[in-house]
């Protein structure tokens, strides 16, 4: 009997094996789920499996499903994923067999379009997602999610190959399907232009032989082919052709360009705008397009075909090839035939040309062709052509209006200087342009209103409401593309209004230029200008909408043989190509489209503007011949007149000589000892610990007899609570102490009492972001306790915990200001950090300049109080040769230059100003070198020394004033005061141009002082001019454009990027803090108070030092300096008043513009109300 229940028994054991073995968990043959059974390797850990959450799995014995896997977990949502290896365009079935409670998920992890999800309804169920690869695709990242799940069993997890997908089954793509078209698109985008190469290369080399043979002819002959320049265009048509057909162009624009031809050609004009079609364009180009679309439609082609298409940039391109044979046609006149074959193809072929109407399909070169032909028109007398190209041009693109303003002065101009001939003209202009208005628009006027026209125009100017439209201009360089213009700047102006401004501002200068040069092909030069300036400047740009200044600057070329003329030509060149590329391939996700591309074309674009400029006036003003003026009048009063006492600036004892080198770099070189040495420690902690969320914490290992008494440590930039709590046994701990960390303990050594043993410390910051370099514990005799070990408080903690004690070498306990910051260092050097590190910045109180400074050092030397100071240091020794200079120019005398330097080498305001990590220096040093330059050109006379040579330190002070305001608005008081010094000085040439006139109008004057007194009444209203022109380009838009640069930190800040609304109101933000600030401080002193030194300024207070010791740092001036420096200024006013002065002009100018720096210097303060301390005079002591 036993026997038989024995062998019952072994027999129910083989057929439960049986059963595990044919219906239990296994891999199934063919499965790409690597591990399904969840097996530990050697760590412990699920061998292949990544997962987010812990949870374990065990395996058990189901009556239905044999051996399945229980899952338990405490995770409220939990992944686990692998991943699987597959084949290209293949199917795949993700099974999960599953049991319990909550919800399942099948999915490929970071791809939102690929899931499956169902809720457990504790029974067995099998979830399945079905999925297609990619062509190029070999890996999945498959995921199975488990959330808020209980009692979990898993029979079958696998991954099989496939050929059928059920009716009703998930089935989705495993891959990111737009993403994937997208860089497939790209890819044959790329493709096309990389089929295009070997035409671009055949087209050079197509050039350069062209050009050999037309040399050889000439050498041989003396004259090339007839038919050379059809030989180039008809090369260049073949090339344009190519591209035209190989590439398709921007999508959307010929999508509307190929639709518009059809549509045009099957309702006709009169029918098309009240057809119901959307259309943006005005009639004169669809006129174009019916004539096209008429074409095609004869021909039998569709609309998206590769021939119709090619239609449509058929006009483009022509365009293009007429005007290189215009561009041919100037050059031939004055260059002759070899160099016009050579630009007539660097037009025909340039590459933007290609780009433009060959591949992308715009008609940007139809427009060019008819502006230029207006202005063309014009410059050749005749008007009523000029009139009709412009209607013609507004009625193909709006853009054309660009030029209305320059054009409409040119004709008013003419009518001053002939008014009936002018007027004459006029009407028959207007005739002419009523007549070409309605010849275009006449047809698509029939079932309209009256003003349908204007009604069109006014739609369009507000169809793209941003800042730009993807013009790499002003606006895109400081994050302002699709920034709807609306957008507040400052003081309430909008970016539509600045811009608005900025239109004005550029159709002003532009005028001024053509009507200070005089001469009708001056059109060209003063149109590249205007163009170029309102691209730049103005809002709701488009990426192209600078093409036309290509043409503009060539045909300049052509007519004024100005070589810098092709250099602006290359700018625009390469500005409208780059910009354009990034826009036609859409390349967002490239190296093409990254912000920092969009910074490099817009800082390129700015740079262009700079050059087409000072192309343009050279070539409008060439340089002249210094007019000679008579050194020994022999007429009684005629001698005297202060005209005839004009000479060029004679550098000779203004200038450096090699004693005036010797006596400036001995000073510079041991003040630079002198400010260097005890500058700062190197040896400070730099590495840190930085919270990543609120209450992380670390956890400090110490030996078991740790007498704890104080916890010393050096925080970093962030601020908030840091919690101490101590622990015997590293599970239970009890708070011992807590500190809260501000911004004025940032970097300087602090202490916490706290009283234990403990074997674990554990230090939390309750906020996010709070930053400790280095921290250390001691005992109540200051002995510092060897921590054994660092770890993190909670898993998942991602900040760095072993920066707090990786510097314990490092550990002062008796610091100085050479370890740590003292006064505002905590708010400037801080800031430097951040901008290093893409933190978003603390302080704004102050424009980022001088920050950028200090965060040279530190990205030189360290953070360390060496780091921050150093370059303030430097421009502080730096200063010494500029006042040498600025004294030597002043005084003509090395003697008193030296004694100058020397006393502002010993100043004591000079000496500390200049070695703390704040921005002060900066801003003085800049209007130092300003006044420097400013001091040159006062004593300049554009009459004797020519217009250009004075705008070298005119165009050299208006850079070091954009300079000055980016560092600190203190700028702005001197740039006022040395504003006051240029006017004055236009002043005198005005008195010198009325005194000219009068002896002019004498009789006697010999012929070579009338000569240059006809020199002084002719040029005096043009210098004039193009002076202040000249300003506005060097003191207002130059340092606008620094001013903007110096943001960059902000609007590239990793942590939190500023757009250009963001820049703006840290500008509003500046301006009401300094103008509303009540605060008050001890140390605080009025202006009056200043040069008397009445009150100073203390720094710094020496802690923890020895019994016996302290140290402190003040901000005080030199004695000998400030108060004799004042009682030479109230004596010097007294001078002026002295007739005796008279007989020394140049001592008398030299004094009067000494005090003119020093009132903008200093009489601004009279005028702050808010508090202001001493080292607000630091500005007026080189002065």
């Amino acid at each position: 009997m036993y026997e038989m229940k024995r062998f019952k028994s072994i027999l129910c054991f083989c057929l439960l094996a049986c059963l595990v073995v044919c219906t239990g968990f296994t891999n199934e043959e063919g499965n790409l789920i690597a591990n399904p059974e969840f097996t530990k390797d050697d760590q412990g850990a699920y061998s292949v499996w990544n997962t987010d959450g812990a949870f374990s799995v065990s395996s058990k014995v189901d009556e239905e499903m044999g051996e399945v896997l229980s899952i338990e977990t405490q995770e409220t949502e939990m992944d686990f994923y692998q991943s699987v290896n597959v084949m290209p365009e293949t199917i795949y079935c993700f099974t999960l067999g599953i049991r319990g409670q909550g919800h399942a998920m099948i999915s490929v992890r970071g791809l939102e379009t690929a899931y499956l999800e169902e809720e457990l309804t504790g029974e067995w169920q099998y979830i399945q997602l079905y999925g297609l690869t990619a062509d190029d695709q070999y890996s999945v990242l498959a995921q199975f999610t488990l959330t808020n799940a209980e009692n979990v069993e898993i029979a079958e997890i696998s991954c099989l190959e496939t050929d059928d997908v059920p009716e009703d089954a998930a089935y989705v793509w495993l891959y990111d399907r737009e993403t994937y078209e997208e860089e497939q698109r790209l890819e044959e985008e790329a493709k096309q232009i990389q089929g295009g190469l070997p035409a671009l290369l055949i087209a050079a080399l197509y050039g350069g032989v062209i050009y050999l043979v037309a040399k050889r002819k000439e050498k041989q002959t003396g004259s090339l082919p007839k038919h050379a320049v059809w030989m180039v265009l008809g090369g260049a048509f073949v090339v344009l052709s190519i591209f035209a057909l190989a590439i398709r162009g921007h999508a959307t624009d010929i999508n509307c360009f190929t639709g518009w031809a059809s549509h045009a050609a099957e309702v006709g004009p009169w029918n098309f705008y009240i057809s119901g079609v959307w259309a943006d364009y005005p009639p004169g180009y669809i006129l174009v397009l019916w004539i096209i679309g008429l074409i095609g439609k004869v021909l039998g082609l569709a609309s998206g075909s590769m021939g119709f298409v090619y239609l449509v940039k058929l006009p483009a391109i022509l365009a293009d090839l007429a005007a290189a044979y215009l561009v041919y046609r100037l050059a031939e006149k004055r260059f002759g035939k070899p160099r016009a074959l050579m630009l007539c193809a660097l037009m025909a072929l340039n590459p933007m040309t290609v780009l433009d109407s060959a591949m992308w399909g715009q008609i940007d070169s139809i427009l060019t062709l008819i502006a230029v032909g207006a202005l063309y028109c014009y410059m050749k007398g005749k008007k009523p052509w000029s009139a009709a190209l412009f209607v013609a041009g507004v009625l193909v693109k709006p853009q054309m209006l660009v030029f209305g303003p320059l054009l409409a002065a040119a004709f008013v101009y003419d009518i001053v200087k002939d008014p009936k001939r002018g007027a004459r003209e006029l009407g028959i202009s207007a005739l002419a342009g009523v007549a070409a208005l309605l010849i275009i628009a006449l047809p698509f006027s029939f079932g309209q209103e009256p003003l349908w026209l204007l009604h069109k125009y006014t739609t369009a100017a507000g169809s793209y409401p941003y800042a730009t439209v993807n013009a790499f201009n002003l606006y895109a360089l400081f994050g302002g593309n699709w920034l709807n213009y609306n957008t507040e700047l400052i003081f309430g102006i909008t970016i539509k209004q600045f811009g608005i401004v900025m239109i004005v501002l550029m159709c002003a200068i532009s005028i001024a230029v053509y009507l200070a040069a005089n001469d009708k092909k001056a059109i060209f030069p003063a149109a590249a200008i205007l163009q170029w300036g309102i691209f730049l400047c103005s809002h709701a740009m488009h990426e192209r909408y600078l093409y036309p200044c290509m043409l503009l600057l060539m045909v300049a070329y052509c007519l004024y043989g100005e070589k810098r003329l092709l250099a602006a030509f290359g700018m625009a060149t390469a500005v409208t190509f780059c910009n354009s590329l990034v826009v036609l391939l859409n390349a967002s996700n490239v190296l093409l489209g990254t912000p920092m591309f969009v910074v490099v074309v817009s800082i390129l674009n700015i740079a262009g503007f700079a050059v087409c400029i000072w192309a343009c006036f050279s070539a409008i003003w060439p340089r002249e011949a210094k007019c000679k003026q008579a050194d020994k009048p022999r007429d009684g009063k005629v001698e005297e007149a202060s005209i005839f006492r004009i000479k060029p600036l004679e550098d000779g004892p203004n200038r450096m000589h090699k004693r005036d080198w010797l006596l400036a770099l001995t000073i510079t070189a041991v003040y630079a000892v002198v400010a260097l040495t005890n500058l700062g420690s190197t040896h400070v902690p730099e590495s840190v610990w930085r919270t990543q969320t609120a209450y992380e914490s670390a956890i400090l290992t110490l030996p078991d007899d740790a007498q704890v008494e104080y916890l010393y440590f050096y925080p970093g930039v962030g601020m908030g609570t840091l919690e101490v709590a101590f622990s015997d046994d590293g599970i239970q701990y009890e708070e011992v102490g807590s500190i809260e960390v501000e911004y004025g303990q940032m970097y300087t050594w602090q202490t916490l009492n706290v009283s234990g043993t403990p074997r674990y410390v554990r230090l939390t910051s309750e906020n996010k972001g709070l930053m400790l370099c280095e921290a250390g514990l001691f005992d109540k005799d200051w002995n510092r306790i060897e921590i054994h070990a660092i770890e993190a408080g909670r898993s998942g903690q991602t900040s760095n915990v072993q920066g707090l004690i990786d510097e314990q070498d490092t550990i002062n306990l008796h610091p100085t200001y050479m370890d740590e910051m003292y006064f505002d260092e905590i708010y400037h050097a801080r800031t430097a950090y951040e901008h290093l590190h893409g933190m978003a910045p603390y302080e704004n109180t102050h424009p980022p300049l001088g920050k950028i400074f200090i965060m040279l050092g530190i990205a030189v030397f360290g953070m360390n109080p060496f780091g921050w100071r150093i370059v303030g240091t430097l421009f502080g020794v730096a200063m010494l040769p500029l006042m040498y200079a600025l004294a030597k120019r002043v005084t003509k005398s090395s003697k008193w230059a030296g004694l100058a330097t020397f006393l502002f080498a010993v100043d004591g305001m000079h000496f500390v100003q200049t070695r703390i990590a704040t921005i002060d220096v900066y801003g003085v040093f800049f209007i130092m070198a300003m006044c420097l330059c400013m001091l040159k050109y006062w004593q300049m006379n554009f009459y004797a020394d020519g217009l250009k040579r004075t705008f070298r330190p005119l165009g050299a002070c208006g850079i070091l004033f954009g300079f000055a305001i980016a560092s600190k608005w203190i700028g702005f008081y001197a740039g006022a005061g040395l504003a006051v010094a240029f006017f004055t000085t236009l002043y005198k040439r005005y008195k010198e141009y009325k005194e000219a006139k009068q002896y002019l109008a004498a009789e006697g004057l010999e012929e070579e002082k009338k000569e240059f007194c006809t020199h002084i009444v002719q040029t005096f209203p043009r210098y004039t001019i193009q002076t202040l022109l000249f300003c506005v380009g060097f003191f207002l838009i130059i340092p606008a454009i620094i001013y903007l640069l110096s943001y960059l930190p902000y609007l590239l800040c990793a942590e939190k990027p500023y757009t250009l609304a963001d820049v703006w109101g840290v500008q509003t933000y500046m301006f009401n803090y300094h103008s509303q600030l009540t605060a008050t401080h001890p140390f605080q002193s009025p202006w009056y108070q200043w040069p008397l030194m009445i009150r100073p300024i203390y720094y710094y207070a020496g802690a923890n030092l020895p019994e016996g010791m302290m140290r402190s740092i003040a901000a005080f001036g030199n004695p000998a300096v400030w108060w004799t420096g004042f009682a030479s200024v109230i004596a010097c006013l007294f001078m002026l008043a002295n007739k005796a002065w008279r007989k020394e002009p140049d001592k008398k100018d030299a004094l009067v513009y000494v005090l003119i720096c020093l009132a903008g210097a200093f009489l601004p303060w009279v005028f702050i109300t808010r508090a202001t301390f001493i080292y607000h005079y630091f500005a007026s002591v080189p002065v």
